[in-house]
């Protein structure tokens, strides 16, 4: 009899243990869980402002169009989707479009009307 209830006491013992062990072991995991929530947030952080960043530069170069380049009156949601065509063909800022437009990029435009190519050309022919 001695001997079943030591082997029902190990048993008890190494259960005990099993369950310290497993407690240790999700305690480790959570610590690291703040780390890689952090990481996440981080990330979508940084995804948030690259957005924000992108829509005031794409902001920026729709006001410039308006008011440097055409100079008259006209709907900002429709030079806002000019201003996001120029961002998607890699003039990101209205620096980029002073410095490296050319009457070519403006001539191969297919989204861009007539008018405004135009109006980009004498820009560029006139030094902006």
């Amino acid at each position: 009899i001695p001997v079943a209830l030591f082997t029902k006491q190990e048993d008890a013992a190494a259960q005990d243990h099993d369950i310290v062990n497993h407690a240790q072991s999700e305690k480790e995991d959570d610590s690291t869980a703040p780390t890689q929530q952090g990481s996440n947030k981080a990330d979508h952080d940084r995804n948030e402002n690259s957005k924000e960043s992108r829509d005031e530069l794409i902001a920026e170069i729709r006001d410039w169009i308006i008011g440097d380049v055409i100079r008259v009156r006209s709907d900002p949601n429709v030079i806002e989707e000019y201003a996001l065509k120029f961002h998607e063909e890699g003039f990101t800022s209205v620096e980029t479009i002073i410095a490296y437009l050319n009457g070519d990029d403006v001539e191969s435009f297919v989204w861009m009307p007539n008018f405004l190519k135009r109006i980009f050309k004498k820009h560029i022919k006139g030094g902006w």
